[in-house]
């Protein structure tokens, strides 16, 4: 099948780059209820309230982390400035909006929403005086995600398909991925195909794995059998190639490593399994884990992990447990080192609330981690599967509810059955995404009666 990696823990989280000028990043977010941020304004590029106080100048760009931080334009931004009416404008073709208003930060915070209307795509959450002041030429940047990402590529971008020659057995898994597109293929069917941007030159890789007959008590008997990689300098349209494992193969790296488990014997991730994923880029995976595992409940996980060595600027290695849903995550600069990793795992949230709660009702969960950011993230439901994010929720540390409907979401995200996940997020402000992160296991909402 055709997917994405990253979703929850590379990139998940709302950016706010703040880099010079007065203040620094900070201050105490809060949810953003629905009578916050209105709809009785003009759409304009640079919008502009009817006060008589001084006015001040607030930019945002909006990017989309799932195509590099590509510059999303034509999306609806709607910024309320503390006590007044808010304002709404479309993003040019930089991603960009400015508006101008009286900031009367006395009176509350100012909130933005995000709404990218081919996609459904909604970010909202709450600006303090600090954030807004402390935002440089660029202004505040907003990262989105897209609802439906292969839709996307499928109206805007090019296909790249085809078959293998030299792939040692037809059982194994084969995955395929570029360096210009999170999506990935990984399948065992003998055609294989992602969606790409196209019109630039790419890096494309592959990799044959399958599973070996002794699995440790918590983890996998994986095997990496052999990897591919190849340049393509034009994609102007579809392209058709066979991946040729014998010609085009790359030597793979290989080392042992062993990391810590989640804390706590009640996180949802007692009995989690480990994980390893080894990034090139922000996009590209180039290596897994290999017989990765733990022999007992909340004891460190210990095994292999093989990848591709790609002159890569920026490598990266994710180190996972996962369970029922539930998930944490750790992303290392650089490709894997050998030995213990010095990391300490986040404790995921746990939802509280019943399954099929209407979307009127508060979401509650536990916070075992109460100083890092919060998020609540919503799907569209895709079949059998979570789909792709429609709204994600910024909340302020330590929060453990809200409800969803008093957030200016569409209502017609919640007329199909939804899923709502809630995010705790160390962020690193400077690199742009979740150091470590936890998520709690997913939750049917439902439509409000």
């Amino acid at each position: 099948m055709a997917s994405t990696w990253r979703g929850l823990f590379f990139a998940a989280g709302l950016l706010v780059a703040c880099e010079d000028e007065t203040g620094t990043n900070g201050g105490d977010d809060t949810v953003v209820a629905q009578d916050t941020v209105t709809d009785d304004t003009a759409t304009t590029d640079t919008a502009t309230s009817d006060t008589a106080a001084p006015l001040e100048t607030v930019r945002f760009q909006v990017r989309d982390f799932e195509l590099g931080s590509a510059p999303v334009a034509g999306a609806q931004v709607t910024f309320g400035p503390p006590c007044a009416s808010a304002l709404k404008a479309v993003t040019d073709a930089d991603g960009t909006v400015v508006f101008e208003t009286a900031l009367d930060w006395a009176c509350g915070d100012a909130s933005v929403r995000v709404a990218e209307t081919d996609h459904q795509t909604v970010i909202i959450t709450t600006l303090t005086e600090a954030e807004v002041a402390a935002a440089g030429p660029s202004g505040l940047i907003l990262d989105a995600p897209r609802l439906s990402l292969t839709a996307y590529m499928a109206s805007h971008g090019v296909m790249l398909d085809g078959g293998t020659q030299w792939f040692t057995d037809e059982s194994h898994t084969l995955y395929v991925g570029t360096d210009d597109s999170p999506q990935y293929y990984q399948g065992t069917n003998a055609h294989w195909s992602v969606w790409v941007p196209g019109g630039s030159a790419l890096r494309w890789v592959a990799l044959e794995l399958h599973q070996g007959g002794s699995p440790p008590l918590r983890g996998y008997d994986q095997i990496v059998d052999q990897a591919a990689t190849g340049v393509l300098h034009s994609v102007p349209a579809n392209v058709s190639m066979d991946i040729n494992f014998e010609a085009q193969s790359i030597a793979l790296e290989r080392t042992q490593i062993t990391f810590p488990p989640v804390p706590s014997t009640v996180s949802g991730l007692a009995a989690g399994t480990p994980y390893v994923l080894v990034f090139a880029d922000a996009n590209l995976v180039v290596g897994f884990s290999e017989h990765l595992g733990a022999e007992t409940l909340n004891t460190e996980a210990s095994g292999g992990v093989a990848w591709i060595p790609l002159d890569a600027d920026a490598p990266q290695t994710l180190l996972k447990w996962g369970a029922g849903g539930y998930a944490s995550g750790v992303t290392l600069d650089g490709f894997p080192t050998p030995g213990t990793q010095d990391v300490t795992f986040l404790r995921p949230p746990i939802v509280t609330s019943p399954d099929k709660l209407p979307a009127d009702h508060p979401l509650v969960w536990t916070n075992p981690e109460p100083e890092q950011a919060v998020e609540v993230m919503v799907f569209a439901s895709a079949g059998t599967t979570m789909g792709r994010g429609v709204a994600r929720v910024v909340l302020p540390p330590g929060s453990t509810s809200v409800t969803l409907t008093e957030l200016g979401i569409p209502d017609e995200v919640f007329t199909a059955r939804t899923y709502a996940q809630v995010l705790l997020c160390d962020r690193d402000v400077e690199a742009g995404f979740c150091r470590r992160a936890a998520v709690s296991a997913p939750n049917i909402v439902s439509p409000a009666p």
